[in-house]
């Protein structure tokens, strides 16, 4: 049975938008590495300030129900695909080579396609007739810049106050540009080097009107925690490495980088005069680093659930702008999940009906652009297996992980297994609600999602087993 939410309901919505010949809009999907939507000072967060997400969500629009999978292998591969981790999901750190992704589609329509930050879906089965350092390209992207692309991602360093390999992704970076890998790279900060690509991307690509896709797969605010070039240990090399690992405090440091990033990007929009041609929307790919402590504005502390199933590990923030959108400020309580986007920049790219490829999702640009209700999104599906790796026999794992999958909407989960919870009272899912006590609007929505899961399990699995 076929499950293709993006059906015709969400391409009567936008199709007259989708149609228009001057409707094609620029595109930059920045999604920061584990964060999750209570980090952010406009969420209520007071241990950290992020100005510049703040502002773009007060001249844009926030969703307060946008869901990533629980982990960022998982989410990448439903974000570029459109897909649910059922059809093409096999394991940790690979992207599918048979897989289409939003690049494809909006390169199709005549885009410009880029991603700069970081890749980590070549796998460990990597074809031998496709080489690592060319992938990207291989999944739609004209150019790139990419840490973890060709390797770990990590160096042999003397200095490793730890004896471990260092990571390569911070401090003194290895990154490969366009299929070439450069570095140690003294004195450079990757995240800044990625930036850096990326305004002059957007600095060439402004100079005509063929539209562009820039995908900004942050390197921030992912382990490990280290200084960044705003923290006061940074021009000091032998104290960066001593106070390598810090996670509260550099977490803040990283997480204020990472907004300081946003705000750069925005201005280079401005100052490039097509900012109300751009989208420029901000996410994250799953909850924050287990052991990091948000501390909220009512005295709520947060731990981060990154890899968890609960709200703690896949509710994060998601943010839009683009200069003269209407209505700014608006706050949206419509369902998002990953499988949203592609069918979202089909509708931005104005793909014809005949030429969509099927996904799993269901457009919000008409959110985005006429603060459209009309768009009906039930429900949100996870199906998650964390760090499911191909088979090994020199590998310590005896069995594979356990697939959890659940379906939601606002307030209520059910389980693939039959657990439901509400979560709006129960966060952290320690209550199990009964079958036969359930009354009024539990009833309603545990019929709706236990309808919904019934579909998604006539759906084969791909994982490799």
């Amino acid at each position: 049975m076929k499950l293709f939410f993006s059906g015709f309901l969400a391409f009567v919505f936008c199709s007259t938008l989708a149609n228009s010949a001057d409707f094609q809009r620029n595109i930059i999907l920045v999604m920061a590495d584990d964060l999750g939507i209570e980090a952010l000072s406009i969420s209520g967060a007071v241990s950290s300030a992020t100005p510049h997400l703040d502002q773009l969500a007060k001249d844009g629009i926030q969703f307060r129900h946008a869901y990533a999978q629980p982990l960022c292998t998982p989410s990448r591969v439903k974000i570029m695909t459109g897909l649910s981790n059922r059809r093409n999901y096999r394991h940790f750190g690979y992207l599918d080579v048979e897989a289409e992704t939003f690049a494809h589609d909006l390169a199709a329509a005549d885009y410009r396609t880029g991603i700069v930050g970081k890749w980590q879906l070549n796998g460990r089965d990597v074809d031998s007739d496709l080489p690592p350092t060319t992938r990207p390209r291989h999944f739609g992207f004209d150019t790139w810049r990419l840490w973890q692309l060709a390797d770990t991602g990590r160096i042999e360093a003397e200095n490793s106050p730890t004896g471990r390999r260092l990571d390569a992704r911070f401090a003194n970076p290895v990154l490969n540009t366009d299929g070439v890998q450069v570095g140690p790279l003294e004195g450079e900060y990757g995240p800044e080097l990625c930036l850096r690509w990326a305004k002059e991307k957007i600095e060439l690509w402004s100079e005509d009107e063929q539209p562009f896709l820039l995908y900004y797969p942050m390197i921030l605010t992912h382990a490990p925690f280290y200084p960044t070039p705003e923290s006061e240990v940074w021009e000091d090399p032998e104290k960066r490495v001593s106070s390598h690992g810090k996670k509260q405090l550099y977490f803040s440091d990283m997480l204020g980088y990472a907004d300081w990033v946003v705000g750069e990007l925005r201005a280079a929009l401005e100052a490039q005069g097509i900012a109300e041609n751009t989208w420029l929307i901000f996410t994250g790919d799953n909850g924050t680093d287990r052991g990091i402590k948000t501390l909220m504005a009512n005295g709520e502390v947060v731990e981060g659930g990154k890899g968890s199933t609960l709200n703690r590990g896949t509710h994060v923030p998601l943010i839009a702008w683009r200069a003269g959108m209407p209505k700014p400020g608006r706050i949206s309580d419509q369902l998002v999940d990953f499988a949203d986007f592609a069918p979202t920049f089909h509708d931005f790219a104005g793909l014809p009906k005949e030429s969509r490829r099927e996904t799993d999702g269901v457009s919000f640009a008409g959110v985005l652009e006429l603060d459209g209700q009309k768009r009906r999104k039930k429900s949100v599906h996870i199906f998650y297996q964390p760090n499911k790796v191909p088979d090994d026999p020199a590998s310590k794992r005896s069995a594979p992980p356990e697939i959890l999958e659940f379906v939601r909407d606002q307030r209520f989960k059910l389980y693939a297994d039959g657990r439901f919870f509400d979560i709006s009272r129960d966060p952290e899912e320690e209550e199990v609600l009964l079958l036969e006590k359930l009354k009024g609007d539990a009833i309603k929505a545990h019929a709706a999602l236990n309808k919904e899961l019934a579909v998604w399990a006539e759906v084969p699995t791909a994982l490799t087993q």
